[in-house]
Order: C-alpha cells, then structure tokens, then sequence
C-alpha cells in the first residue's frame, strides 16, 4: 500500500512539473506570439492615417500574413520533428520578432504588405509545433486541457496587453516616433528577450529533462508512444497521402478554417468597431478589447474540459459553432454598443474549439503524420485568417459599413457548422473512438497522473 501511494505521489509531483516547468515555458512564448500578431488591430485606428493606406489595403495587408504562414506550415512542422522543437521552436521565435519590430518601419502599402508576408513565412510553424511537443509529453486524455491552458495563456496577450498596448501608443511622438511604432518596437524586442529563456528552459521530450525522475520519464514516454501507435493503427494512416484521405480530418480543417474566418476578423476589426462607437481614448479602447477575450480564456480553460470529461468532442465542437454564428449575428445586426455584446458572445466560443479540435485530430496519426497532419489542419484551416480581414476591409471600403462582411462571415460559420456534424456523425461509428473511450477509462482507473488534478 505504501509503495503504491509513493508512487502516486511521484506520478502527481510529475505531472505538476511537467504543466509548470514546460507548459509554462510554451504558454510565455505563445503569450508574445499571440501579442506581436494581433497587436496590429490596436495600432489599425492611427497606423492606417499615419502611414496613408485605405480600409481594403490594410484588410489585405492583415490578411496577407496567413497565405505564407500557411505555405511553410507543413515543412516548418516537419524541420521541427528533424531538428528538435527547442532548437526550431527558437529560431521561429527569433524571426518572428525580428520582423514584428520592421512593421514600425513601414512607410506604404507595399511595404506593410511585402513585411506582412514575409512575417507569416517566419511564424510558420510555432502553433503546431507547440501542439506537436504537447503529443510528445501528454498521455491523450489529457491533451485537451493542455492545449486548452496554451490558448488561453495566449489569450492573455489579449486580456493584458491590449490595455497595455493601449498606454505604449500614448507614447506618440516620444523621440520622434509614433505611438504605433512603439508598439511594434517594445513588443517585438521583448520576443526577443523571451526567446532566448525558451532556448534555455525547452526540451524535447520527458527523458530529456533533469527535473523529471527518470522512471517517471520512462514511463511516460511509453504509455505516450503506445497510446499514439494504438489509435494511430486503428486509422491506418501509414503516410501522409492516407491523411488526405481521412473525411473527419478533411472536415475538421473546414470547421477549423471557419473559426479562423471569425477570430482574425474579430482581431483585426473589431477595435476600429469600437473606435466608432465613439470611443477616442488610446486606454479606454484597450480595455473595451480586451473584454471580450476574458470570455474568451473562460470558454477555452472550462469547454475542452466538457468535453474531455464526456468524452463527446465532435459534439461539443458543433456547440462551439452554434455559439460562435449567435455571436457573429448580434455583432452584424444588433444597434451600436448592443453589437459590443455580439463580440463577447463571439469571444466564449472563439478559441475553444481549437482544443477540441486538434486534440481528436491527434487521436488519428502518429510519429512524422503527426507533425505533418497537425501542421496540415493548421495551415490550410489558418487561410481563414485571410479571408476573414479581406471579407471586412472589402466590405467597409464598398458600403461604409461592415455589416455585410459579417454576414458573410457568418455564413462561412453556418458551412463550419454542416462540417463539424459530419465529423459528429463519423465519429460515432469510427471503431477509433471506441479505442479512446478505452484509453480514457484505463486513465482514470490508473494510468499516469490523477483526475484531481486536472
């Protein structure tokens, strides 16, 4: 009994280590990521007068970031695997500052654009190769939470740095610089800073690290590789050619790039929203923003945890979706500040489907169609952040107005929505879900780690 409790004890001590020494290290990093690429939308109000582009041109610029961010999301992915996220995950790190600290430089469209893509083709990678370390150090089970806490740590970018960005744009004309520039100076150098501690605190995989016992680590690293081979084998996906084959991930990068239509539309757009209901404050506008993402961090900790308790992804990501076409609608067609609620009900949904996601996409690969599949859905589903800005800044510059755009993107949400219950139909006679509900129950009759503490 006694040899038994120890154990426990170790297991709990391990995985208590495992959230603080390397999830902490991904949520930091991710946290800047997040900050230095929606910081753009609190600099739209006065970077767009400042430098003389149009509403469409900087809809497009903003979008423009994801179509190379896409095209080098696959191959970033699989360096990763080749060369080790620590030393890849840096390198991302590093550049994506280096040309985050550039848009303060910016002097026309052409430059904002040409800046903008090449900032995507350096960012390419870090999202997915986050989730690729989490299958790397995370039993399945409990994959959901894991990715859910690095969203929300990312949301935090949002929650804090919005007002934050909002007091660095009060530095306007401090040294000959504007405030927007600031903005792009101060946060991408503090990337910089941050890189370097990811550098030196990352590893690899549990072996690898001094803060884990050993046979903990062992044991971890074997429960995750069998676990990844069990239901990987279950598919059948014994290359990458077979993933494009698999209907539910085809249809998971759908709903995927519908949420990605919303958020980006919602991240770049909705301050310049806000910005004409009167408010002309740099501060207060910070803080209206950051609203709706405190939603947003509760909807992505509490409904991946739903779901993972239940068992029932597909079903909640299809509640994901109602909520987020709710939103979308209030925020198009409701009056003045009644559309403000829109972005709040928008934001308890936003995020929270990316968990659920790619934690039942994961179930279906392993080894190098693993890092290939996951960067898969999140290159082809981030497109969505391309056309969410494009459809708005269009719209704006054509009617004055952006209620259309919204609709459209609502509509975009209703197609995501068909996807999502497709993925709820297969998933209900796929003999892989019947493979996790096995796994999940022999995690909480005694497997690695304890349902209290998570």
């Amino acid at each position: 009994m006694s040899l038994s409790l120890s154990k426990t004890k170790l297991e709990r001590l391990g995985t208590r280590r495992i959230y603080t020494h390397l999830l902490g290290v991904l949520i930091l990093a991710y946290f800047f990521n997040q900050l230095n690429r929606t910081n753009l939308g609190l600099a739209a109000p006065t970077f767009s007068v400042d430098v003389g582009i149009s509403v469409a041109a900087y809809g497009l610029g903003a979008g423009l970031f994801f179509l190379t961010y896409a095209s080098f999301e696959v191959p970033s992915n699989l360096l990763l695997r080749r060369f080790g996220a620590r030393a890849w995950l840096f390198r991302i790190m590093i550049s994506w500052s280096i040309l985050s600290m550039a848009m303060a430089f910016v002097w026309d469209d052409w430059s904002f654009y040409i800046v903008r893509l090449l900032f995507g083709a350096a960012e390419a990678g870090f999202y997915p190769g986050c989730l690729y370390l989490i299958t790397q150090w995370f039993p399945q089970a409990d994959r959901p939470k894991a990715i859910g806490t690095l969203i929300a740590g990312g949301l935090m970018s949002a929650i804090f740095g919005s007002p934050l960005g909002g007091f660095i744009l009060q530095l306007n004309s401090w040294s000959g610089l504007h405030g927007w520039q600031w903005l792009f100076l101060l946060e991408g150098g503090a990337s910089l800073v941050v890189a370097f501690f990811l550098l030196a605190k990352l590893r690899n995989r549990p072996t690898d690290a001094r803060w884990l016992d050993p046979s903990f680590a062992r044991k971890l690293e074997a429960q995750i590789s069998r676990e990844n081979a069990a239901t990987a084998a279950h598919v059948g996906h014994s290359n990458f050619v077979s993933i494009l084959r698999d209907p539910q991930l085809l249809l998971l990068i759908g709903v995927y790039f519908a949420q990605q239509v919303v958020t980006y539309a919602v991240t770049y757009f909705m301050p310049s929203a806000i910005t004409k209901m009167g408010v002309d404050s740099s501060v207060i506008l910070g803080l209206l923003v950051a609203l709706p993402y405190v939603f947003c961090a509760c909807g992505v900790i509490v409904i991946p945890r739903l779901a993972a308790r239940h068992n029932s992804l597909p079903g909640w990501l299809m509640v994901c979706v109602v909520g987020l076409i709710a939103g979308t609608a209030v925020a198009a067609l409701a009056p003045g500040w009644f559309g403000y609620i829109g972005f709040c009900l928008i934001g308890l949904f936003m995020t929270a489907p990316g968990p659920i996601l790619f934690s039942h996409a994961g179930y279906r690969m392993d080894g190098a169609n693993l890092a290939a599949g996951l960067a898969l859905i999140s290159s082809v589903g981030i497109l969505g952040g391309f056309f969410g800005p494009s459809i708005l800044g269009f719209a704006i510059q054509s009617t004055g107005s952006g209620t259309a755009g919204w609709i459209v993107v609502a509509g975009i949400l209703v197609a995501g929505l068909v996807a999502a219950f497709f993925v709820y139909l297969l998933n209900r006679r796929d003999p892989i879900s019947r493979a996790r509900e096995n796994a999940y129950a022999s995690f909480q009759g005694g497997g690695l780690g304890d349902r209290a503490d998570r």
